[in-house]
């Protein structure tokens, strides 16, 4: 077998080069902009913007409309890929079946992208970017820190869908650092958004209980 087609030992290194190299980027833009800053980074609105307008006025035009392209072309895939996630889980039928349908002539989940979209349009109207990037992060975190359980628990049964289980030698200390670090950034919140975090968990747990109470009784 050819090692492109064995996940269980490319997805960890992918993972592993992937994280790195954002953190070397990220790192490396938080140095630059300090160092062109200063101590007026952190009162700065758009501190990219305003380094780049430091070096030349052009620069900060350009850096802010390839940031509105990148956004615009973020939305678009997002838009059209994030829905296909309600599209599976309402196939396996733990969402509405209307969710699941594809649309006989584009072969689309054209309801799960309209329902995404609509959602999506309702919070936009309906909060800050400030409390909806916050949300959206806590929510992320509850998620990875489920994946990173899976992934130990799946190793320790010997799970796979495709090649052989998974053997990366370091998962159990990566599940839990994981999973410990993203109970310290839910942690690290407000009440108000705690509040908000358990509210948005609740409602997805009775839409799941109701979506699959057929199931569920079936199996009792």
């Amino acid at each position: 077998m050819a090692k492109s087609s064995q996940p269980n030992r490319t997805i960890p290194r992918a993972l592993l080069l992937a994280i790195g190299a954002a953190t070397a980027l990220y790192l490396a833009i938080q140095l630059i902009a300090q160092g062109i800053l200063g101590s007026a980074l952190g009162t700065s609105a758009a501190p990219l913007a305003d380094a780049m307008a430091r070096i030349g006025p052009g620069l900060r035009m350009a850096l802010l409309a390839g940031a509105a392209l990148s956004m615009f072309g973020w939305l678009g895939a997002d838009i059209l890929a994030s829905p296909r996630i309600l599209f599976a889980i309402a196939r396996d039928g733990r969402l509405p079946a209307v969710l699941g349908r594809l649309n006989p002539t584009t072969h689309t989940p054209n309801v799960a992208i309209l329902t995404y979209a609509a959602t999506a349009m309702l919070l936009a109207i309906t909060g800050t970017f400030a409390e909806l990037a916050v949300l959206s992060a806590l929510a992320s975190a509850v998620l990875y820190a489920y994946v990173c359980l899976a992934a130990w628990r799946l190793q320790q049964r010997g799970i796979a869908l495709a090649g052989t289980p998974l053997n990366f030698r370091g998962l159990k200390l990566a599940a839990i650092t994981g999973i410990a670090g993203m109970i310290v950034m839910i942690a690290l919140a407000s009440a108000t958004e705690i509040a908000g975090l358990v509210l948005l968990l609740g409602l997805s747990v009775l839409l799941y209980l109701a979506s699959s109470g057929g199931r569920i009784r079936q199996h009792l």
